[in-house]
């Protein structure tokens, strides 16, 4: 769902710059329900959504790397488990949490900047718009909410699983996504 926006923005700027490559019309047709193409142009808020969208995902795949197999998409603690405290994780508790909050506040940047496809192209005033616009926020506020609930319980099961061992990366690293803030 929430990389559709950005491949309609692509799929948009490439149909209107190539008119005669094959299915051009048609992306455009599709795409564009009002407006002209010449509305939908680069600003320095939709550059830096770009921006943090790719520092998310690059602090992300560092997280990967540093987790290893034990990364997972489920609160789980592995028999053979071993505290992370390298790499992202020697500057905040969740750093995959800080990377994800960076796409969402590139998504943002991006899609909400005037000059953006989906405030540019009508999509908005129509039924689906308004309810993909409506599905898109829902997701990403019960994503922030599962992310601040999931924290606090991440913390506990590591402090249970690794004692004193978590309590003095704990203080080392006392922030949860922000450093020297949250």
């Amino acid at each position: 769902v929430y990389w559709a926006v950005g491949i309609a923005e692509i799929a948009t700027v490439w149909a209107s710059n190539w008119p005669t490559a094959p299915g051009s019309s048609q992306i455009l047709s599709r795409l564009m329900l009002r407006g002209n193409i010449d509305d939908i142009y680069l600003t320095p808020l939709s550059a830096s959504g770009v921006v943090l969208i790719t520092l998310g995902t690059i602090l992300r795949m560092q997280c990967y790397r540093a987790m290893k197999r034990l990364f997972t998409f489920e609160l789980s603690i592995r028999g053979d488990h071993k505290l992370v405290t390298t790499g992202p994780y020697g500057v905040v508790r969740h750093p995959s949490y800080s990377g994800l909050l960076l796409i969402y506040a590139g998504m943002a940047c991006w899609y909400g900047s005037q000059g953006s496809w989906l405030r540019e192209s009508g999509i908005l005033e129509t039924r689906g718009g308004m309810v993909f616009f409506g599905i898109f926020g829902t997701l990403l506020g019960g994503a922030l909410l599962g992310l601040l609930n999931r924290m606090p319980a991440e913390d506990e099961a590591l402090k249970k699983r690794f004692g004193t061992e978590w309590i003095e990366y704990a203080r080392r690293v006392p922030h949860f996504v922000i450093p020297w803030m949250y």
